[in-house]
């Protein structure tokens, strides 16, 4: 991973966010599967996939092609023509050197597809699981009676993950004029030697472990593409809990955590993370729970090595009326970085702005912090440990004040009506 301060030279005053850098044009096939089997010889009913569904439908197709991403991709994220460039049908013969015959059905996820009116995702099947493992040379100590296994996790952890994100898009609810506008998966990265900055900061301050596999998810929000963070982390604590999965199972693979959530690559996001969803959480009606930031002796640890955590504190807000005016001075102040963020072209650019905009926020929240990373990041000479700590410092702090927020609700006993009101902010 690059340093903060290689990444922002020759910039002013940055700093850093959950969303680094735009998803690349390629990725991997979806048959790359993250995880490797515990259990193998385990089976998964399998199913045929089709296209092709019931074409009557309340909603006009004129008003569904209005509100959905006019862009399709396949699994490697490159744009396709849906008329004229559809991909060649995937590989299911025999990959060479393999002895144990596998299924070639596969199953159809329930993610809708963005760029498409009726389509859903639809997950590789054991042979082109195995297929790609043997291309990439990735067989490791996984073999060809593994697959069902891997395909089982493979799929329920996708359905989880977009069982999560809609937790958070339930916070943006669709108008009842615009049917057809629902949230849609129109494409997928993974980045699996990439750490987002709040691994980074669980590692840098708590010791945590890197979560082994990341994915980028742009999500088609009625046209607007909202991109998603998501790493996975191993739970040694639940392996021998792990059961084989059904499709839409939430609690049967235990020695997999999932932290989902949106990137910061605009004010409607940071928005949900530090007001939004902690507010839908505290009246009961967000159907998501955080994976907790580090273990309490973990906490209590970093108190220490970083008193900076724990002798400065973020703006405590103490009424709902000072929490709009915050809300406020975040849509004010941080306008510039949001249209810079809209408006960057190559990957450096957007990690670059989405970073600026990160620090926009901590100068409204935590501007102790952010004058103190701001200063690391620009004094000659200094040494690189002084912005890494920094700017953890100043990610920390902001994470504090989305407990104070929550904190300040629930004392001001704010149960009925949303204080901050989502706004339609462009990307």
């Amino acid at each position: 991973e690059q340093s903060i301060r290689h990444q922002l030279m020759g910039n002013s005053a940055t700093s850093g966010g959950d969303g680094s850098a735009a998803a690349p044009a390629a990725a991997p096939a979806a048959s790359e599967c993250p995880v490797h089997s515990k259990a193998p010889g385990a089976s998964l009913p399998t199913k045929n996939a089709s296209n092709e569904q019931d074409p009557s439908c309340p909603v006009s197709h004129d008003t569904r092609k209005r509100y959905r991403n006019p862009k399709m991709f396949n699994v490697y994220s490159q744009e396709l023509n849906p008329d004229n460039n559809m991909p060649a049908k995937p590989v299911q013969t025999r990959a060479a050197g393999q002895e144990v015959p596998l299924t070639t059905e596969r199953v159809k996820s329930t993610i809708p597809k963005g760029g498409t009116d009726a389509a859903t995702w639809e997950y590789p099947s054991p042979q082109m699981f195995w297929n790609a493992i043997v291309r990439k040379g990735k067989k490791g100590g996984t073999s060809e009676q593994d697959m069902d296994m891997v395909v089982a996790i493979h799929n329920n952890m996708n359905e989880t993950t977009w069982h999560q994100v809609l937790a958070w898009e339930a916070l943006h609810p669709v108008p009842e004029d615009m049917e057809g506008a629902e949230p849609k998966l129109l494409r997928f990265t993974g980045r699996p030697d990439e750490n987002s900055p709040k691994a980074h900061l669980k590692r840098l301050i708590f010791g945590c472990p890197e979560p082994f596999d990341r994915h980028d998810w742009v999500v088609d929000r009625g046209g607007k593409e909202v991109r998603y963070i998501i790493d996975y982390y191993h739970n040694e604590l639940g392996v021998d809990q792990d059961k084989v999965p059904g499709l839409k199972d939430q609690d049967t693979i235990r020695s997999i955590r999932i932290d989902v959530r949106p990137a910061l690559d605009s004010i409607d996001a940071v928005a949900d993370r530090i007001f939004r969803m902690p507010f839908a959480m505290l009246q009961g009606r967000a159907g998501f729970s955080y994976l907790p930031l580090a273990s309490p002796r973990a906490v209590a640890g970093a108190s220490v090595a970083f008193p900076v955590l724990s002798q400065r504190q973020p703006v405590q807000p103490q009424l709902p009326s000072e929490l709009q005016t915050l809300q406020d001075r975040l849509d004010a102040q941080c306008a510039g970085c949001r249209k810079r963020l809209s408006q960057c072209g190559s990957e450096s650019d957007c990690r670059n702005a989405s970073i600026a905009l990160m620090y926009c926020v901590g100068k409204v929240v935590c501007p102790e912090e952010a004058d103190t990373f701001n200063s690391a990041l620009h004094r000659k000479g200094g040494p690189e440990t002084d912005v890494e700590t920094a700017f953890a410092a100043m990610q920390g702090c902001i994470g504090t004040f989305e407990k104070r927020t929550k904190l300040a609700l629930e004392q001001g006993g704010i149960r009925e009506q949303p204080v901050v009101q989502a706004t339609s902010v462009a990307k």
